[in-house]
């Protein structure tokens, strides 16, 4: 497996990979529109950013033997974040792929890739969706831990709100 940045030859299989594990998606938080603008420039991908809050999102995929797309992750920083923090979004696997780790070390490399850019915290959301189960466990073992939960309206679901603090604060004692 290898880990690269998403690209226009990519983005067709990400963005179908994503819509096929999320089949829940808002307007602006839509695989497509996230993963578009996040290879787009120019003021107008920017604007529509910031209309959903977001000052900047990257993304990757993983690609198999053969190139194929199984996985996706992503980091994305939001406009009025009031802490060091980026957060983790869209991190998916293949249906077909999962069971070999794939997901593990797309969240590791998101870690790493927040702790080198020197990150306090990195956050996620996800639910309680049974599509979602097995990420739990995932978030647990990496050291996500539940910060809260808000129902999801006009589902049986809930959001659940997640925290990894990267490096400690910087405590001076004078």
């Amino acid at each position: 497996m290898q880990i690269q940045a998403l690209s226009h030859s990519t983005l067709s299989s990400a963005v179908e990979l994503a819509n096929l594990v999320f089949p829940y998606q808002k307007l602006l938080e839509r695989a497509d529109l996230a993963f578009r603008l996040s290879l787009s420039s120019g003021w107008i991908p920017k604007l529509i950013l910031r209309l959903a809050s977001v000052a900047e999102a990257r993304y990757w995929v993983a690609l198999n033997e053969d190139g194929d797309v199984i996985g996706v992750t992503g980091l994305y920083k939001y406009l009025n974040a009031k802490d060091d923090s980026l957060w983790l979004g869209w991190t998916c696997v293949s249906p077909m792929a999962r069971g070999k780790g794939i997901g593990g070390q797309l969240v590791d490399f998101a870690i790493a890739k927040a702790r080198s850019e020197g990150k306090q915290f990195l956050k996620l959301y996800t639910s309680n969706h049974p599509n979602e189960a097995t990420a739990q466990y995932l978030y647990e073992r990496r050291g996500l831990q539940i910060v809260s939960e808000k129902e999801i309206r006009g589902t049986p679901f809930k959001r659940i709100y997640r925290e990894l603090e990267l490096k400690p604060k910087n405590d001076f004692i004078g």
